[in-house]
């Protein structure tokens, strides 16, 4: 059974999606969230994979204020990441290595809608 090659312990994970889907994954994590890519390799195997996309997600959202030249901008993208999920524990899951991750753990579409919505402060600056 071939599987994840870990890149902290060099230990392999039976489960997840693809090898190749969760080494992009980690690069991601690795390269704008550095502590939380190190807290990953610490998971036990069998929720590594599903951790790394919980975080990667919170990595793309917390990028968002970073690449958009105005606020109108990052809650276009805020809402596309909101309707990707919805429409992810609908079924419908979007070609996007996080959503296609995201979707082999079953996690609550509420708590990761708190996790969207938690970035529009970023966005806007301030409070909602």
């Amino acid at each position: 059974m071939s599987g994840h090659t870990d890149h902290i312990s060099g230990q392999k994970s039976a489960q997840g999606g693809s090898t190749d889907r969760l080494d992009r994954l980690s690069q991601l994590l690795r390269r704008e969230d550095y502590d939380r890519f190190l807290v990953a390799g610490f998971c036990p195997p069998g929720a590594r994979a599903g951790i790394t996309a919980l975080y990667a997600l919170n990595a793309e959202l917390a990028k968002t204020r970073s690449i958009v030249s105005e606020p109108l901008l990052g809650d276009v993208r805020l809402a596309w990441w909101r309707e990707a999920i919805t429409d992810m524990v609908a079924g419908k899951v979007r070609r996007h290595d996080i959503l296609e991750e995201l979707a082999a753990h079953n996690l609550a579409e509420p708590a990761l809608h708190q996790l969207v919505d938690a970035r529009r402060v970023d966005v806007y600056g301030e409070a909602m």
